[in-house]
């Protein structure tokens, strides 16, 4: 896909010369906190940008790639920074409510930025206005994941997976399957759970199983199923090569946002299966989470 030329713009800050996108900026060393302030100055502010710090000659030049897909997070996904590139970021619009969520939604725009020590901040100057860092403790989120592993750097550690996200996984996956071959029976439903029962098992044997999960298995786990080519391990909630290059916290996170609604997986699972298929499957996720929701 074709895009419109971008057209430079320059302003020149206490520390630093920006210059809009496709062009650079040079902060003084080492501070992440000038250089995420350089870049609220440079034109091209309501389009997110991949941001790239580089060491040359001793200085550091930071450059701002325009991003143009829907989503700059996902944009980010799979790349990994040159050698000569010692932070990444992300600028990109926000917007939110100040007082606690009260009051009137202020638009702005938020930098976040991390270097290879791990060392990070964000920097929202209409948003409160806002500086949180320069820390070296991960923050966790989509964009921040992202950054990091730019880097090769590990991200916020997730907790373990709750037994309703190891059931609404387990019943996406079901869906996943249902969806394209409606004669997915019980000894298949079990096939499918983070360790797999043999024929035979009862929903209560399903249900000790993803209960077990909870302790026994791991994110880690799933990410390296699904990098070795099993997408329906996430449910379809990332690819391979995403699982790949992702580590299993941030793999957590986006799988967990990435699941459908229980309402939606439950629809596609009574319109596709088999009755006597569906009532197993329920009574397993009720016994497992101890929830008559499910």
């Amino acid at each position: 896909m074709a895009h419109p030329p971008s057209v430079p713009s320059s302003v020149r800050t206490g520390t630093a010369t920006a210059t809009g996108p496709e062009s650079a900026l040079t902060p003084e060393p080492p501070s992440l906190v000038a250089a995420a302030r350089s870049l609220l100055g440079t034109s091209g502010l309501h389009r997110p940008a991949l941001v790239h710090v580089h060491r040359r000659a001793g200085a550091d030049e930071v450059v701002v790639h325009p991003l143009y897909a829907p989503d700059p997070v996902d944009a980010l996904v799979g790349r990994i920074a040159a050698a000569d590139v010692v932070a990444v970021g992300l600028r990109a619009p926000a917007r939110s409510r100040l007082a606690r969520g009260q009051g009137p939604v202020v638009h702005g725009v938020v930098v976040h930025l991390v270097d290879r020590t791990g060392t990070s901040v964000t920097v929202a100057p209409a948003l409160g206005p806002l500086v949180v860092g320069p820390t070296r403790e991960p923050i966790a989120g989509r964009a921040a994941d992202a950054c990091r592993r730019m880097l090769g750097l590990p991200t916020a550690p997730a907790p373990p997976p709750t037994v309703d996200t190891v059931v609404l996984l387990w019943l996406s996956r079901l869906a996943r399957v249902a969806a394209g071959d409606p004669r997915l029976d019980w000894p298949g439903a079990l096939s499918r759970l983070p360790r797999p029962l043999t024929p035979t098992a009862t929903p209560a044997d399903a249900a000790a199983a993803l209960r077990d999960a909870t302790v026994r298995w791991s994110w880690e786990e799933l990410r390296r199923a699904v990098a070795a080519g099993n997408p329906d391990a996430a449910a379809g909630c990332a690819e391979p090569p995403a699982a790949g290059w992702m580590d299993g916290s941030m793999l957590a996170r986006w799988v967990e946002a990435e699941l459908p609604p229980l309402a939606l997986v439950t629809d596609v699972l009574d319109a596709t299966l088999a009755p006597g298929t569906v009532d197993r499957i329920r009574a397993a996720a009720r016994l497992g989470t101890g929830s008559p929701a499910w």
